[in-house]
């Protein structure tokens, strides 16, 4: 099957066991993907959000969920950019590592309270400063709280309710494999309708 074609972008917390990325990104590579790592291919002195927003452009997303990257301001900010459209599901894969709680409802309250409680420290310390002091880059990263804020729940219960990968054990090629095989049937799946 042809998969040369197919660009697969891994977005991850950054924070997070990088030789655990790099061992996925490499076996995806020996599998014929075309691997975008944003930590590779983000420019220096780029815009985060401007990069973020553009995303969609690739064939495929792979999502290595972590509690890092439910607690990351830039991962919760990509995932509600791509959430919020139609292409998530048909064009998106999630793998859930064993550190991130989202099956259980304690969990999920545990990651909704983190984002209250982070949004309302960033509104507190905004209003203490003086006004001519807020300009536009404080607001629109308050806007991102608020909308993470607000959208945190939503997420929790799509990825906790989604048929995802689970990782038990980061190098367990069992789990790849199981993520290439998705892939390439969404590919074959995606021909033969043309």
């Amino acid at each position: 099957m042809k998969t040369n074609n197919a660009e697969i972008y891994i977005s991850y917390a950054w924070s997070d066991n990088s030789s655990f990325i790099d061992h996925l990104a490499s076996y995806l590579n020996q599998q014929g993907f075309s691997i975008i790592r944003d930590s590779s291919s983000f420019s220096y002195k780029g815009s985060i959000h401007d990069y973020m927003k553009d995303f969609t452009k690739y064939t495929f997303m792979v999502f290595v969920i972590s509690d890092k990257y439910l607690r990351s301001t830039n991962c919760m900010f990509e995932l509600s950019e791509i959430i919020r459209t139609k292409e998530y599901f048909d064009r998106s894969f999630t793998l859930v590592l064993s550190d991130a709680d989202i099956y259980s409802v304690s969990g999920r309250f545990g990651y909704i309270q983190y984002w209250e409680n982070k949004s309302r420290k960033v509104e507190e310390t905004i209003k203490s400063i003086k006004v001519t002091n807020i300009n536009n880059s404080l607001l629109y990263e308050l806007n991102i709280y608020t909308r993470i804020k607000y959208l945190v729940g939503e997420i929790l219960s799509i990825l906790s309710d989604m048929n995802s990968v689970s990782i038990k054990n980061e190098f367990d090629q069992i789990d790849y494999k199981q993520l290439s095989e998705s892939i390439k049937n969404k590919i074959q799946m995606s021909d033969s309708r043309r």
